[in-house]
């Protein structure tokens, strides 16, 4: 995803990844871009086509933010009723062991769909269709295999070890390793429809169709039993995936052989393997911050409070639907701008952009502070001392506000490798400050921490504009959308 961030209810959210991914060749696609820009610009249907293929973008980039914004309200929707029917204890034990499932799934993946975008894209442009046929199939297998050895490893651990694990945990945590295998298959699958441009094949299974299903089974459950459990949730996770999955499965194997029709197959998976990995640990940061935090929470910390910090994190990431709704349309304006030359105007629609971020912002945050009580007590009353943890999540969301749209910027301008460095370490540094902060400080502490580190890589990303673009893109920098 990204995402990124994006907001993440259950864990697939990947378009922050996607723009970073994306323009991993974009310093060479921006040049042919302004060698062409003055023979096309006289071409009256050439400057048509670029009229349509920005249509077609704006118009993708609305249908995709749609999906992803009903998607999440179905999620928050989810959270909501899981924390009111379950109650923080159980819905503690349920996000915890999810969340392995996914930053699991993330790392032994080994970033192998990361490389979708630029393996795909490259084969569809040299009609190299053996390859783009030998990377799925390689993917599906080496995927499946991953996440089979996965589950072996991690529940043998589970049930040899003690002390690593509080035993309560045990049984959602066996089904959350079961899940591995097919949600990584769901994951990949969802890049590759995203590579053809597939979009609704790209984000309707996951965003859509898995959590509605997930939403039923659960009010069903609920509303015939009178009672729901971390292990019974879990498991209808499992057989939403596992459906969903299977479907899309269909679908997807019928327009992967429309494309590359009977073609034999051929193999570079170590090359694949060496374009994605070096992304694995950025995209761990960018798209599964709220997981990895839940996790560590859970190392020192009750489920009870695991299932507090959980929700007054995803919360207070909504703030991240603006940002995200400004991005999609700031992106692919400013690609064209930088492609054009034409630092003036970017340096102008940055300026713009930012403060359509930040008032925005400004005032969510201002309205999380004042009603946070009582939007965390909508949740139960138990989850209202997760006020302050609360306020200072959502104040760490006017770094990223008020500096403005730094990672894309650097991303669309062909200087993506300095993102992928700054979220590399920033992920580190969270992690020690988790290992630090929140046993001394609980909850607070880990808050804390991502305060800290979203100033970091936010001021990193600063200094990185300013000096690689001369671009001056804070909230400060209203006086530039004038000159």
């Amino acid at each position: 995803m990204i995402h990124k961030k994006g907001y993440n209810l259950d864990g697939i959210s990947y378009s922050f990844i996607h723009q970073i991914i994306t323009t991993e060749t974009s310093k060479e696609s921006m040049s042919e871009s302004q060698g062409n820009h003055e023979s096309n610009s006289l071409d009256p249907e050439m400057g048509t086509q670029k009229k349509s293929d920005l249509s077609s973008l704006l118009s993708a980039s609305s249908f995709m933010f749609f999906c992803r914004v009903f998607g999440a309200a179905i999620a928050f929707l989810t959270q909501l009723l899981l924390a009111r029917w379950m109650g923080a204890h159980e819905l503690g034990i349920y996000v915890y062991a999810f969340s392995w499932c996914i930053i699991l799934s993330a790392i032994v993946g080994l970033g192998y769909e990361a490389a979708t975008f630029r393996v795909i894209g490259q084969a569809l442009s040299n009609k190299r269709f053996d390859l783009i046929k030998g990377y799925i199939l390689r993917g599906q297998q080496m995927l499946l295999l991953m996440g089979l050895i996965t589950v072996l490893i991690f529940s043998s651990i589970l049930n040899f070890s003690d002390g690593i694990f509080d035993p309560e945990y045990k049984d959602t945590l066996m089904l959350a390793l079961i899940t591995i295998p097919v949600y990584l298959i769901a994951v990949f699958h969802e890049s590759v429809s995203h590579a053809f441009s597939w979009f609704a094949m790209m984000i309707m299974p996951n965003n859509l169709i898995r959590p509605s299903i997930l939403l039923l089974a659960l009010t069903i459950t609920w509303f015939t039993t009178g009672s729901l459990s971390s292990e019974k949730v879990m498991l209808y996770q499992l057989l939403a995936i596992m459906a969903v999955v299977f479907v899309h499965f269909l679908i997807f194997r019928k327009k992967v052989k429309a494309v590359v029709g009977n073609t034999p197959a051929s193999f570079e998976t170590l090359s694949w393997i060496r374009i994605g990995l070096p992304q694995l640990i950025p995209v761990l940061f960018i798209a599964f911050l709220a997981e990895i935090n839940v996790i560590m929470v859970g190392f020192y910390l009750p489920p009870e409070e695991v299932a507090i910090f959980s929700i007054s994190f995803r919360v207070a990431m909504l703030i991240t639907f603006m940002i995200f709704a400004v991005d999609s349309i700031f992106r692919p304006k400013a690609a064209l701008l930088f492609a054009d030359g034409n630092m003036q105007d970017l340096q102008k629609l940055t300026a713009h952009s930012t403060q359509l971020m930040f008032w925005p912002g400004l005032l969510c945050v201002i309205i999380f502070i004042l009603l946070g009580k009582f939007i965390l007590g909508v949740f139960g009353e138990e989850f209202v001392v997760g006020y302050e943890v609360f306020a200072l999540l959502a104040v760490s969301q006017l770094f990223t506000v008020s500096i403005g749209p730094v990672a894309t910027l650097l991303n669309v301008t062909g200087h993506q490798d300095y993102s992928l460095m700054v979220f590399s370490t920033a992920l580190i540094v969270l992690i020690i400050l988790d290992v630090i902060l929140t046993p001394i400080f609980g909850m607070k502490g880990a808050a804390i921490a991502v305060i800290i580190v979203t100033a970091f890589w936010n001021f990193w990303l600063l200094a990185l504009v300013k000096k690689h673009l001369k671009i001056h893109p804070t909230v400060l920098s209203f006086a530039h959308s004038y000159k």
